[in-house]
């Protein structure tokens, strides 16, 4: 028995440290964190160091749709916020479990300000690509890289890995009217 537990954890062991591990939070409290929250079209994203070279980042800016600002932005609104890691002078840093994004992409974003700066809530779990499914928009959440303390709160956001953009909508514009 001893010998079959470490062979398992010899093969789990990359898998587990390629991922990041968070504190599942349920959605209300990611609405109540966020000072934003929209849906959009990424326009750029552009990656560069730190102070002192420590780390790199990117900075992204994502135009708000038509009835995208549901919390703290605007329709037609350019909103800039950072994600760790990226890449710069051919040097690259990978931090798994970060939300990535493409330009021309169609996202949801929920975001905190920490330092000054806007990061998604709970790094890429505050992302969620928007795609096109038979007609329908819809909500995409990728939570690769990312691992969890415990079982997720059972709730369609964490539960549901794609489902249509109005409903995820309705949800999140429901707790924001009930956290004034």
């Amino acid at each position: 028995m001893r010998l079959a537990v470490l062979f398992f954890v010899a093969l789990a062991a990359p898998a587990i440290a390629g991922a990041t591990t968070l504190e599942p939070i349920p959605l209300a409290q990611m609405v109540a964190r966020a000072e934003r929250i929209v849906t959009g079209s990424v326009e750029s994203s552009e990656s560069r160091w730190t102070a002192g070279k420590r780390a790199i980042v990117t900075i992204v800016t994502v135009r708000v749709e038509e009835g995208g600002g549901i919390k703290g932005a605007r329709s037609g609104e350019l909103i800039t916020f950072a994600r760790e890691g990226g890449e710069v002078d051919g040097k690259g840093q990978l931090v798994s479990g970060a939300a990535r994004f493409t330009v021309g992409e169609s996202v949801l974003v929920l975001l905190e300000r920490r330092g000054g700066t806007l990061w998604t809530v709970a790094m890429g779990v505050g992302k969620m690509h928007i795609d096109t499914i038979d007609g329908q928009r819809v909500a995409v959440h990728g939570l690769a890289g990312i691992g969890f303390t415990r079982t997720p709160p059972d709730e369609p956001f964490y539960r549901e890995a794609t489902r249509p953009l109005a409903a995820m909508m309705s949800d999140i514009s429901r707790l924001v009217s009930e956290q004034r």
